[in-house]
């Protein structure tokens, strides 16, 4: 199926040729092709597509057009030409006419000749959006025909029904652009399966079911409260299966530059169509694994909530401190073992205590920049190692790396 937009005014197709009346327009393709087209137009009678003609039904096809419009070139977005026949001669007129500029030009004979009156009403209906009005209404029909599960049956929580409600979306936006009828249909369809499920659901069901605010079912503040409101519960909830959904997708972390925190000071607790927990006192939750983390383990864990919780500001004081004075303990306890595994690393006869020392410092270095990155609220969750901050140089790391691996 060929595309184009633009084509040159050949000929139309005459419905009933003995009769006067309205016909189709057909255009042939600019250039050395052959190809035919019709035209869509839009409700405001204006050019919005050229679909390719085949004449399978063997319309009957005149070539008898005005002088002035033979091989015209029209284009896509502009007002479509008219075509039809007045006492047998060919006549054409610009979508964007009015009924009384038609008026001006056959005077009393638009209201004496069946034709010219139906022209009349149709660049009426045009003018006034009437027809725009129709077409919304029809394409609505349309869209809630098609997805009757999203529209007349109770919802599911399911990546199936999430699935059909953003192809009625897409379906919708493909059909016209909002604001439109069909999107209160989708909203209130919405708005119920978030009643139901949205706090019950997974982060990626919940993003699929809000989209993004172009879509014009929710604005960025209804989207970004709902999300906030869900990764609230997640937060205080402990559940780190969502919260991992959330660290892996950046595309979010733009709704939140500063974290949950920083939505709370600007929004406090949004208004969103399901329950949820309105705590903030995000800094308990971080000092107490703080505290109850394994010193042989790392503070990856703590390093995503702080990320999650204040993003790229800083952090409180209070706990900005209880980090810092882990951080002085980690990095004591690194001088002292870095002290007795030089004696170690100097007996190449015992390669395994060679090799747990070496892991044990690779262990503490890692946890003083996880800590460090902690505090430092632009390298958080960017891996930025700070060697020489703690008198550490990227020879002796790597020289540690070497004898964990080989132990040589």
């Amino acid at each position: 199926m060929k595309r184009t937009k633009a084509a040159s005014l050949i000929g139309a197709i005459r419905l009933v040729p003995e009769v006067d009346s309205i016909g189709v327009p057909i255009f042939g393709e600019i250039g050395r092709g052959n190809a035919t087209f019709t035209l869509e137009m839009d409700p405001d009678l204006r050019i919005a597509e050229f679909r390719e003609f085949f004449n399978e039904q063997d319309y009957f096809i005149t070539y008898d057009l005005p002088k002035e419009f033979e091989k015209r070139r029209y284009e896509v977005g502009q007002p479509a030409p008219i075509l039809f026949w007045l006492g047998g001669k060919s006549e054409i007129i610009q979508g964007d006419f009015t009924s009384v500029y038609l008026s001006s030009l056959y005077g009393v004979q638009l209201k004496n000749n069946d034709v010219l009156r139906d022209l009349g009403r149709l660049l009426d209906d045009a003018r006034s959006g009437r027809i725009k009005d129709r077409h919304d209404r029809w394409a609505a029909e349309a869209v809630i025909a098609q997805f009757n599960e999203v529209f007349k049956e109770v919802p599911v929580r399911s990546r199936y029904w999430v699935s059909q409600y953003r192809k009625a979306v897409e379906q919708a936006r493909r059909l016209a652009q909002p604001p439109h009828p069909i999107d209160a249909a989708l909203r209130e369809a919405a708005i119920d399966w978030l009643k139901r499920f949205g706090i019950k659901s997974n982060l990626r069901l919940l993003v699929g079911m809000l989209g993004n605010s172009k879509n014009g079912i929710f604005s960025r503040n209804e989207i970004n409260d709902a999300l906030f409101a869900f990764l609230l519960e997640a937060f205080f909830n402990e559940d780190n299966q969502q919260l991992e959904i959330y660290l892996k997708e950046p595309v979010l972390h733009k709704a939140f530059p500063k974290g949950l925190n920083g939505y709370f000071e600007e929004r406090k607790y949004p208004e969103v169509p399901f329950p949820y927990r309105r705590e903030r006192d995000f800094g308990r939750i971080i000092k107490r694994e703080l505290r109850s983390t394994n010193r042989r383990a790392n503070f990856s864990k703590i390093e995503n909530l702080t990320f999650i919780a204040y993003g790229r500001s800083n952090l409180p004081h209070d706990l900005e401190g209880e980090v810092r004075q882990m951080s002085s303990l980690v990095e004591d306890e690194l001088g002292e073992v870095r002290y007795e595994a030089e004696e170690v690393f100097g007996q190449r006869l015992y390669s395994n205590a060679r090799r747990e020392f070496a892991a044990h410092l690779l262990l503490l270095f890692n946890q003083l920049n996880q800590l460090e990155r902690i505090i430092e609220a632009e390298d958080r969750l960017r891996g930025t190692t700070y060697a020489h901050r703690f008198g550490v140089s990227d020879d002796e790391v790597e020289r540690w790396e070497r004898i964990r691996e080989a132990g040589v």
